[in-house]
């Protein structure tokens, strides 16, 4: 048990500068007026919109579930960054 306790401490300050890069980021995203958003709304079984999300590792219609969210300059506000998504295997059967 003390090796993995010293492991995990051990990670965790090697990956606390990108914790707090991350935290400061998203701190002052939201601190603008008005906010940036990040769409978390995306659920599986929606239908993938090519115009908001790039495809994973494959492409269907229907989503599997979110990689990363779109950003926008603010809610209902114009799109800065495409999300990710990854997209139901559908087999047809013939």
């Amino acid at each position: 048990m003390e090796i993995s306790k010293k492991y995990e401490e051990k990670i965790l300050k090697a990956i606390k500068p990108y914790i707090d890069a991350c935290s400061q980021i998203c701190w002052l995203m939201v601190l603008i007026d008005p906010p940036m958003f990040a769409d978390l709304s995306l659920k599986e079984g929606d239908k993938f919109d090519p115009a908001h999300y790039s495809g994973y590792s494959q492409s269907g219609k229907i989503v599997h579930y979110l990689v990363w969210p779109p950003l926008y300059n603010c809610q209902g506000g114009g799109l800065l960054s495409k999300g990710v998504a990854e997209t139901k295997k559908v087999i047809s059967k013939k």
